[in-house]
């Protein structure tokens, strides 16, 4: 049976109940954490999990994301187990009987019953203590996973309806244990500060600079890296990540990219472009349209060629970045790396900016729209299509000037 706890007061957090902690105190305890969003997500968030493991050295902790997770994590020193989002989607969410159930009759009717009132009993394999979904905006069929996994705790966030309706956050109150409440505040918060609030919820206190995101890569993800890009000496690289999946209308035309490029007015420029499977005819396009910019030395599209680790560590190979707000733009910005973010009203300010702001620049058409959640009131999304690309190329002329100073320097005996 699921137990509440009193939450009480810690700033401009609660805390989760005391039993919870103390449970995770224990060496054969363990911890399922849910995390089954985009991967810039992912990014944002992996440098919480070493607090989390100093938090509690002995307890098992578990992470259960979606496969470009599962590559992302899968050296990470601090979790024990990954587990696979979309294998336990298919599990929870099959009609009739549960997986594991001889196919008799009744076993229909039974493993029904099993699914909405023992899923313990139903999924063995997913058993916790404490199951906890930290997501601020989470979408209703995460809750529905965290109601099935077999915990005695389950821990949430609520108060958000982005992805949800408010007839859903409320409907979902009576799955968890305890939820943190994020109803007040700011639309545009950082994600870092509510990563934070929910450390705190957990009876963590980690700063800023103590969460930046971790990358756990390997000497064959880096050997590969240097096989698709090997060193251009003295000249310059710059990457491009022009791609956008989650909203159509956020994808620039190629020549607006040409037009940016062309306007740096430099000379032996080297050019890497980046994008995921989904995204390879739009690096097409931008390709052919970087062929006629003058000062273009090389183009080498890598479109759907790399996987997430590979892509961190040629990502560690460029110098200056110009990207869409996409997992890429958070790879650089953690990385450290001068780039130029593109940046649309949907929820400016939560996701983005972050990061060294001489090195982390954003070009954007601020409207009295902004904040919008991506539900736009025009036929094109204006706040992207009429960002002039010679803003951005501005920012990206003086980014390469610095950039090109640092390879000098680096370049002297």
């Amino acid at each position: 049976m699921r137990e509440k706890g009193d939450m009480t007061g810690r700033g401009d957090a609660a805390v989760a109940p005391e039993a919870m902690l103390e449970c995770l105190s224990r060496r054969d305890s363990k911890l399922a954490i849910l995390r089954p969003d985009n991967l810039g997500d992912l990014i944002l968030f992996s440098g919480t999990l070493k607090h989390l493991r100093a938090r509690w050295p002995k307890t098992g902790i578990a992470l259960c994301v979606r496969s470009y997770g599962a590559e992302l994590f899968a050296r990470c020193p601090h979790i024990d187990e990954i587990i696979s989002y979309d294998e336990m989607w298919k599990e929870f969410d099959g009609e009739g009987r549960v997986r594991w159930m001889p196919a008799v009759r009744g076993s229909d009717r039974l493993g029904g019953w099993l699914r909405r009132h023992a899923p313990r009993l139903a999924f063995p394999g997913y058993h916790c203590d404490v199951a906890c979904l930290p997501l601020v905006s989470p979408l209703p069929e995460y809750h529905e996973v965290v109601r099935l996994i077999p915990s005695r705790f389950r821990l949430g966030i609520k108060g958000n309806t982005n992805n949800q309706s408010p007839k859903a956050d409320a409907a979902a109150e009576a799955y968890y244990t305890a939820r943190m409440d994020v109803s007040q505040g700011p639309a545009n918060r950082p994600e870092a500060e509510y990563t934070r609030q929910w450390l705190r919820f957990l009876g963590i206190d980690a700063s800023p600079d103590a969460l930046w995101p971790e990358f756990w890569t390997s000497r064959e993800d880096a050997r590969r890296a240097e096989e698709l890009l090997p060193p251009v000496s003295g000249a310059l690289r710059l990457a491009i990540a022009p791609g956008v999946t989650s909203l159509a209308g956020k994808n620039l035309p190629a020549s607006w990219f040409a037009e940016a490029v062309g306007g740096m007015e430099w000379r032996n420029l080297h050019i890497v472009i980046f994008g995921g499977p989904g995204e390879t005819s739009t690096c097409s396009a931008v390709a052919d349209a970087l062929r006629s910019v003058p000062g273009v030395a090389t183009i080498l599209n890598l479109a759907g060629k790399t996987g997430v680790r590979d892509l961190v560590e040629c990502m560690k190979r460029c110098d200056v970045f110009l990207s869409q707000e996409t997992a890429s733009l958070h790879i650089a910005t953690a990385l450290r790396k001068p780039v130029v973010g593109i940046m649309g009203g949907g929820h400016f300010g939560r996701f983005y900016p972050w990061g060294d702001p001489s090195l982390s620049r954003v070009v954007q058409r601020e409207m009295s729209c902004y904040g919008c959640n991506w539900k736009c009131i025009y036929d094109s999304v204006r706040c992207i299509q009429e960002i002039p690309p010679a803003v951005a190329a501005s920012e990206l002329r003086s980014l390469a000037e610095a950039a090109s100073r640092r390879i000098a320097a680096a370049s002297i005996p």
